[in-house]
């Protein structure tokens, strides 16, 4: 079974600032400003540029962050993709 890979919502564009170690971004599509932590900020970062399974987003963003490539970062970023899903930033993508 292929893994599920994400993409931005169809219809979202994103505009960020990063103020204090937060980030910021609004979307024009909903209208909707969301303060996000660096981990949220960099799965959305890394799908503006190419939709991505979770476990290529994983491996780039702990690379990125400097973080360990393992199950609990793995879980976090499915845990967040669930979240940005629910915000409409975030959907599956289609094959």
């Amino acid at each position: 079974m292929p893994r599920q890979e994400w993409r931005l919502e169809s219809k979202t564009e994103l505009h960020w600032r990063h103020f204090d170690g937060e980030w910021v971004v609004f979307d024009t599509a909903s209208g909707d400003t969301h303060q996000l932590d660096s981990l949220a900020a960099a799965i959305l970062m890394c799908l503006e540029a190419e939709q991505q399974d979770s476990g290529q987003l994983t491996q780039v963003i702990a690379a990125e962050l400097r973080l360990p490539s393992d199950t609990a970062l793995r879980q976090r970023i499915d845990e967040l993709l669930e979240q940005l899903v629910g915000l409409g930033l975030v959907e599956p993508a289609r094959s």
